[in-house]
């Protein structure tokens, strides 16, 4: 007999351990005060909301079987409003819900008061989905967003927040934001791509992908744009490559500040460029000026005097207007005819002033006697010839009188309007005569000046 008993035990055991439970949750939310009834009434009132697929009967430990004062059926739901006396002796009631399939659960009351009405949300928290509204919106709002349908899922998210189940969730409520934030992310990418920047499209269009790695639109576009991009920088740092080979540098500065404003892979070379071609464009590096000094009052040089320490060269020849007269008329006594050619190096020392240097060649003429006895004291040299001697030729001789001239100097521009046009320079030449006899004759040093013009 102790045997059947103690497998009679064992079997409600099991049975009360298998079967389902219910849980309740408060909604604070929908609790108020009744106004309605007599003001010295003790009553207060509960309201229970649960799946129409769950019917419900109620107890109390110390009224026993209750009926609830209205039952409304929603369709998917039912509403149970009870009627609870809450006077001094039933302070510390309970709730008893029962149904068949479910263990009986119990809702404390020793909070509720009179005229007071408190609202509770029971369910099966293993409830299939078909059977909850709010799971089953979520799913179906889940999935339309999986396939791309924003506009859809983002009504259905808002409908499962109306749901009889609804508990507050944060997943739904970011949802309804990442839609959101596709559609922008969206607007803009086509508007950056309408525009040929393809650079932001990608991005905006990589960011709206990152909220739904499904749409597969999306990641078309976002690709396109990628591609787009890239051919892009390559086709504008190409096409710069060649206008900056054919000194086309207002044309290579378009396409390199295209380059780097969209930040191609190109953007460091690009930057060199521009900087080069800016020094370029804004400096006028080839002079071409005035020279002067004593005995050669004629003279011109030209040279390269770049910037960003590049080396350039230049080229002077300066001589007096006597030479003219010994080219066109050799039997005419000319004295002094002066020339001097020199060349060499530029470099800049620090802008505006360059330094020029290099070898140069100077020769004199002047005219000596053919027969020795017929010289002055010296023998040699016929120096301001006398009027009576310098009509007379026969016994004269032309000759010049060389020298190597190195010669070293300053130049420095002077910019108008942001840009340089004139160019003011200084030449020290140094003059080693080829014969030691020729030093004083030719002079052993000699200051040039000389003014000129950019471009």
């Amino acid at each position: 007999m102790k045997t059947k008993l103690i497998c009679i035990f064992l079997f409600f055991s099991l049975l009360a351990y298998s079967q389902k439970i219910l849980i309740y949750q408060e909604d604070i939310s929908k609790a108020k005060i009744l106004t309605d009834g007599d003001e010295n009434t003790t009553t207060g009132e509960v309201e229970i909301e649960c799946s129409a697929s769950i019917p419900l009967t109620f107890e109390s430990e110390l009224l026993g079987k209750l009926t609830p004062s209205a039952v409304t059926n929603n369709g998917e739901t039912v509403n149970y409003r009870i009627a609870l006396n809450r006077s001094r002796h039933f302070v510390m009631d309970e709730l008893f819900i029962t149904n068949p399939q479910y263990r009986r659960l119990t809702i404390p009351l020793n909070s509720l008061e009179r005229k007071q009405k408190k609202y509770f949300l029971v369910y099966d928290p293993n409830l299939e989905r078909d059977l909850s509204c709010y799971l089953s919106t979520v799913e179906k709002a889940d999935l339309s967003f999986k396939t791309a349908l924003y506009d859809q899922a983002k009504e259905e998210y808002k409908q499962a927040t109306e749901c009889w189940d609804y508990k507050k969730d944060s997943r739904v409520e970011k949802m309804i934001q990442n839609i959101d934030s596709i559609a922008s992310y969206t607007k803009d990418a086509e508007s950056a791509y309408n525009l040929s920047d393809f650079r932001r499209a990608g991005e905006l269009y990589q960011r709206a992908f990152n909220l739904n790695q499904n749409d597969k639109v999306l990641e078309d576009k976002k690709n396109d744009a990628i591609r787009r991009f890239t051919n892009f920088c390559a086709d504008c740092y190409n096409t710069a490559e060649r206008y900056f080979e054919e000194r086309n540098y207002d044309e290579a500065k378009a396409y390199y500040e295209k380059v780097v404003k969209q930040n191609c892979n190109g953007s460091a070379q690009s930057n060199l460029r521009l900087s080069y071609i800016d020094g370029r464009l804004t400096q006028r590096y080839h002079s071409v000026s005035y020279e002067f000094a004593g005995n050669t009052p004629i003279g011109f040089s030209t040279g390269n005097y770049k910037e960003f320490y590049k080396v350039g060269g230049y080229f002077s020849l300066r001589f007096n207007s006597k030479m003219f007269e010994l080219i066109r008329d050799e039997d005419k006594l000319v004295e002094k005819a002066e020339a001097n050619v020199s060349f060499g190096w530029t470099v800049m020392l620090y802008k505006p002033v360059w330094l020029f240097f290099g070898p140069g060649f100077t020769t004199v003429s002047e005219y000596v006697l053919n027969n020795p006895d017929d010289s002055d004291d010296s023998g040699q040299v016929i120096d301001n010839l006398p009027v009576a001697a310098s009509s007379n030729t026969d016994n004269l001789k032309l000759q010049f009188r060389n020298a190597i001239s190195p010669e070293i100097g300053l130049l420095g521009k002077i910019p108008i309007m942001g840009k340089d046009w004139i160019t003011l320079r200084y030449t020290f030449q140094y003059r080693f005569a080829l014969k030691k006899a020729d030093e004083s004759y030719i002079g052993k040093t000699k200051h040039v000046f000389g003014i000129g013009l950019c471009f």
